[in-house]
């Protein structure tokens, strides 16, 4: 079936079964009526193109805007054809079977591998509208439902509307855009097992599926058990490819004014998210189904969300009891959220990958999470660095101290893949990375150890070839009341070259849980980061719970550990618990107090290190103290509040317990003797030997404070002024 046009293509409906629907025209409008609505007021309704599909491809090109209407399987639909009789289907398996009888409605589904959408406007932009009613047959569950093939490329223009899809071997999603991608409702991939689809040798009977009382389709995203959203087989066992979302030029942007928890966008297989502008407002929740998927989303400018707010009676600005999703990931693999601006991710629910907690069909095991804020990278430049240095293999083993069988394979597995960069030998980019972070370490702790604060610059060196100056822009990590968090292992790894990270707010949140604001591995993993600037928790938290090492370099700013309550050595392990169908990793009585903390939920926890470095600045254990299983290593030039530092192995960097001082009675001039020293610790204090310089700061309390008696008169400059009198 072919339509062809020198103008427009103006509304109406076109169907094939099987072939092929091809649609060119200088454009494609939607038929408008003009009514008025109850208030009197003149509206607009819009009759789009539909294109009813069965087996079947559309083809559309239009050299201006193309605006469709639905693209969907009749068949799927509710066709309002009635029988009477009696019929017996599955119901859940807590009902047994159901009988019914009386008039019933059937659907069969038509869709199969060849059925697809491909959509080109040369220079006008492409809007996708699907609605619940198709010429005044309603339809919410399937009359929006798109083929599992869909392609839209707007060469010149924006892209906006929403996408759901039938799932499919082949199943695929692109999205290009030269302008902005600007979502109006939910992008949704369905996951659902085959036997929920209806078909020709599969038809659905009566009021739905396996006894549920209404159809459901897109309702089994949102709610039910995993058992039930998702399915064994795989759709994507053989397909690598990811779903694409790409703004050359613009903006990926939800623009829905109320976006709830679940109001997520979903996408059954990992998804590449790009835009040369801004990422906002993006709640994704992605399913990855091999263990070498990879995600990225993007941003040549900022990833951020806005604070989803209500004002209580007090006018106060509250959180809401849903927060936006943010970004999650189940499966393995691993995921890249990148910005050359800033991530902020407001009150969210954050970065977080979950393994199988929410597809109990998936192997055990989450993805990695890579954040990177104010900077592109450079890997094969990182790559030509570390090869470069032939004479100096990673190496994280003291051979003054005993490690586990583990950290010696850790150890062993780095230095293999360091060696194959020297030989010249491909690697991944989260190889390269993973040298990177553990050179770092390992520079860090030779400045402390070896009192050789040249160290410090090979790991500026290495960070220096990693974000070249022509690479760094300005740009921080902001989790505010959020969290970047792995359940089912997976490291987490942070990149800031032009700017810092703040893991909380400065005053404690009563809206959420401890559990759900910070940064956390909650099964298994390491947290490391690398940020220019500071690095601050304030109320918020930075633990692992069940073996995972520590590193942050901050390098030209200060770590902080925070103010907030002090971080036990120990907690309760997380459980799993079932919440409205869902199984979920239960971590409220395992996160407690602030800090930064390596920490066990186990007596079994192997034991893990911290390292903590601030080359040019201070690291503050503040009152959430620091807290470590096995080693804690500090590198800065001021170690605050060191007696909130505890450690079950050895603390190096941090100046032993000082002697209480005594009482001040009260503050005199300085002898003569003291006036020399403090004359020869001057010019002391301008020579640098290479060696790392130490201050301890500790606040004394000089007793009340003496106020002279001044009844009489006024004070001034700490004296007492005679009363005039007149």
């Amino acid at each position: 079936l072919s339509v062809q046009a020198q103008g427009s293509i103006i509304g109406g409906m076109l169907y094939a079964e099987t072939g092929k629907v091809t649609l060119t025209a200088d454009a494609i409008k939607p038929y408008v009526i003009v009514t008025r609505n109850g208030n009197g007021d003149l509206v607009d309704n819009n009759f789009y193109t539909t294109v009813a599909i069965g087996n079947s491809s559309v083809d559309v090109v239009g050299r201006q805007d193309v605006e469709l209407g639905n693209v969907y399987n009749p068949l799927w639909a509710n066709t309002n054809w009635l029988y009477n009789g009696t019929y017996t289907t599955g119901a859940k398996a807590t009902s047994g079977l159901v009988t019914v009888t009386g008039n019933y409605s059937v659907r069969l589904g038509t869709f199969g591998e060849r059925s697809a959408l491909d959509v080109v406007s040369l220079a006008g932009n492409v809007g996708l509208n699907a609605q619940d009613t198709v010429y005044g047959v309603m339809d919410s569950e399937t009359h929006r439902l798109m083929p599992a093939q869909v392609k839209v490329a707007a060469l010149n223009g924006d892209i906006g509307g929403s996408v759901v899809q039938v799932p499919g071997q082949s199943g695929q999603l692109d999205l290009l855009a030269q302008g902005t991608i600007g979502l109006s409702s939910s992008i949704q991939q369905l996951d659902l097992a085959e036997r929920y689809l209806p078909s020709v040798r599969n038809p659905v009977l009566g009021n739905g599926l396996l006894g549920e009382t209404g159809f459901v389709l897109l309702s089994a995203l949102q709610s039910g058990a995993a058992l039930e959203k998702h399915t064994g087989q795989n759709w994507h066992l053989n397909d690598t490819e990811p779903s694409r979302l790409v703004a050359l030029t613009g903006d990926v942007v939800d623009r829905r004014l109320y976006r709830g928890a679940d109001e997520a966008h979903l996408f059954n297989e990992a998804v590449l998210i790009e835009a040369g502008g801004d990422v906002e407002n993006m709640s994704l929740d992605i399913q990855h189904n091999h263990a070498d998927d990879v995600s990225v989303i993007k941003a040549g400018g900022d990833i951020r969300y806005d604070y989803q707010t209500v004002t209580d009676p007090k006018n106060l600005p509250t959180p809401v009891t849903d927060p936006l999703k943010g970004i999650q990931v189940g499966g393995g693999g691993s995921l890249r959220v990148q910005a050359k601006g800033t991530i902020d991710l407001a009150d969210t629910q954050g970065i977080v990958t979950r393994g199988n907690l929410d597809n109990p069909y998936l192997p055990e095991g989450g993805a990695h999470i890579l954040a990177i804020a104010g900077g592109v990278p450079d890997y094969q430049g990182l790559y030509r660095e570390l090869a470069s240095a032939r004479s100096d293999l990673v190496n994280l083993i003291d051979p003054d101290k005993s490690y586990s069988a583990a950290e010696l394979g850790r150890n062993a597995g780095l230095q293999a893949i360091h060696q194959k960069i020297i030989d010249g030998k491909a690697v991944s980019d989260a190889e390269v990375l993973d040298v990177f972070y553990a050179k770092l370490t390992e520079y860090g702790r030779a400045a402390q150890n070896r009192g050789d604060s040249s160290q410090y610059d090979k790991g500026r060196t290495l960070a220096a070839a990693l974000f070249p100056d022509a690479n760094v822009g300005k740009g921080d990590i902001l989790l505010s009341m959020s969290q970047i968090k792995t359940e089912q292992e997976g490291n987490i790894q942070l990149l800031v070259p032009g700017g810092g990270t703040v893991v909380g707010v400065a005053a404690p949140s009563l809206s959420k849980a401890a559990s759900d604001q910070g940064i956390f591995t909650i099964n298994g993993g390491d947290i490391l980061a690398y940020v220019a600037d500071d690095f601050l928790v304030n109320q918020s938290r930075v633990f692992t719970l069940d073996g995972g090492n520590i590193m942050i370099w901050a390098d030209r700013g200060n770590i902080d550990a925070g103010s907030g309550a002090k971080t036990v050595n120990s907690t309760p392990p997380p459980v799993l618990v079932v919440r409205n169908g869902q199984i979920v990793l239960d971590t409220a009585n395992s996160v407690s107090g602030s800090g930064i903390g390596v920490l066990a939920s186990r007596d079994d926890t192997p034991a893990s290190d911290m390292d903590l470095f601030a080359p040019e600045g201070a690291i503050d254990a503040g009152d959430a103290g620091l807290r470590s299983t096995g080693n804690i290593t500090l590198g800065a030039r001021v170690i605050l509040n060191a007696s909130n530092i505890q450690a079950a192995g050895a603390v190096t960097g941090a100046p032993a317990a000082a002697a209480t001082a005594a009482p001040v009675a009260a503050v005199t001039s300085p002898t003569n003797s003291e006036n020399q020293a403090l004359e020869d610790a001057a010019p002391a204090a301008g020579r640098r030997d290479g060696s790392g310089g130490m201050l301890t700061v500790e606040v004394l309390d000089g007793g009340p404070e003496t106020v002279p008696d001044c009844s009489s008169g006024k004070v001034e400059d700490g004296k007492c002024k005679p009363r005039t009198t007149g």
